[in-house]
């Protein structure tokens, strides 16, 4: 938002008081409300007499459980506005709808907007009012995005989420008041089965929606890694009856369900990194970096490799090598190929074995999804996504550590990336883990 914005305040209760009540009220330069917020509580916390991260209450994980579909009755009685990705799929979604009596529209790339048939348009994803002509066609039942849509509409630059985030803004902007489905294929660690961790990003989005534009109710449904003959029936059921859930997984016979459970770790455990090993810190120059690699040296680790798209030494740096390790510093953009060959090539091959890499390097364009631009997607996921994609083939020892820096704008770039390192095995028997820092809200 660019205009200013006033904001009233109502305190109730004694400043110093352990628990405050509040009344907030936002509105522009015309007196227009913007926010209301009334009673809101603020409550002192207990300060912590120990320095032991509380791991057994902070740590989560996703697990899967199955639920079989309990509404019969269907969401919306509307027509379907299938954007078509790769394979069969499209085209045995749209057939299955009208074999049930349902009306489903068929969108595939084009050079300009154009409605070929009935049921078959074509546009271009780069240009926003193509998308909005379409969408005030019809009242939708739901806007679908299936699996590979970017690459066919050659948004592939912003790894499954270029088309999401047009969409997502046009219907935003029109409040049509349909559903986003976002169809991923083996994105999701459920059931088995292998993973795709470029499937991530449109997972990662549908969550920046939800927070920001409940309204437009968007959920992720995931297929099996390997097509089957019954997946048309099974993905247009779940668009019909799926009820409320965010993020479902269909595989074989069953449907499963995302939850959140604590996470069991014992307070003992400790991590001891290798003096006769490498880490690799990306973007490690900036606060998270340095503040890792300090950590690192005091774990045991003796050789680490810090990289910045502006390298150059440092007193901080200076400071690192007093404590009894090797730390060099070299100058990558880690979205570029060439550099990243040179990285491992002629940085890291004369080295000790690389076991560990802190992922720090990002780039921040923090807006609203209403306010962001497919430029700014482009920015943003050239380090995390690109940078990665590039050298997945390199990483085939066993990698010990990965840093994600996360605020919400960048879950997209962030998701790829616990996806891609926490769900792929690199060679037999051999895993990574993950460590994930939360910067922001």
């Amino acid at each position: 938002m660019d205009q200013p914005v006033h904001c009233r305040a109502v305190l109730r209760g004694v400043p110093g008081d352990a628990r405050l009540e509040a009344d907030l009220h936002l509105s522009d330069e015309t007196g227009r409300a913007l926010l209301q917020l009334d009673g809101l509580v603020l409550q002192q916390l207990e300060p912590h007499h120990s320095d032991a991260f509380d791991q057994v209450n902070a740590l989560i994980r996703e697990t899967w459980i199955p639920q079989p579909r309990r509404s019969q009755q269907r969401r919306s009685e509307g027509k379907w506005l299938l954007f078509a990705g790769t394979g069969e799929l499209p085209n045995s979604l749209a057939l299955y709808f009208s074999q049930i009596g349902q009306s489903a529209v068929l969108v595939c790339p084009g050079p300009e907007y154009r409605r070929l048939n009935e049921g078959h348009f074509e546009l271009s994803a780069e240009s926003p009012a193509d998308i909005a002509s379409l969408l005030s066609q019809d009242a939708w039942a739901g806007i679908v995005i299936l699996p590979g849509a970017d690459e066919r509409f050659a948004v592939t630059h912003l790894a499954g989420c270029g088309l999401a985030l047009a969409v997502a803004k046009a219907m935003d902007e029109r409040q049509s008041g349909s559903a986003l489905r976002l169809v991923t294929r083996g994105g999701q660690a459920a059931g088995g089965g292998p993973v795709d961790p470029w499937q991530a990003p449109p997972a990662a989005f549908a969550l920046c929606v939800a927070i920001e534009h409940p309204e437009l109710q968007p959920s992720c449904i995931d297929l099996d890694p390997i097509p089957t003959h019954r997946e048309a029936a099974e993905l247009a059921e779940e668009l019909q009856y799926g009820g409320e859930e965010f993020r479902v997984a269909l595989r074989g016979n069953q449907r499963l369900i995302s939850r959140i459970e604590p996470f069991p770790f014992p307070l003992e455990s400790h991590t001891s990194l290798s003096a006769n090993a490498t880490y690799l810190i990306t973007g490690g120059l900036g606060r998270l970096g340095s503040a890792a690699a300090e950590r690192m040296i005091r774990d045991g680790a003796r050789n680490l490799v810090l990289t910045s798209r502006s390298a150059v030494d440092s007193p901080a740096i200076d400071a690192l090598r007093t404590m009894g390790s090797t730390v060099i510093v070299v100058m990558c953009d880690l979205a570029q190929a060439d550099e990243v060959d040179r990285l491992f090539l002629e940085t890291l091959a004369p080295l000790p074995p690389l076991r560990g890499i802190i992922h720090a390097a990002g780039v921040t364009e923090d807006a609203l999804l209403s306010n962001q631009t497919a430029s700014g997607f482009r920015r943003v996921m050239a380090a995390k996504v690109a940078g990665a994609k590039i050298r997945q083939a390199q990483l085939v020892e066993s990698l010990g550590v990965l840093g994600l820096q996360l605020n919400r704008i960048l879950q997209v770039q962030h998701g790829f990336g616990i996806f891609l390192l926490l769900h792929v095995r690199l060679a037999p028997g051999q895993e990574l883990s993950g460590l994930l820092w939360f910067t922001g809200t």
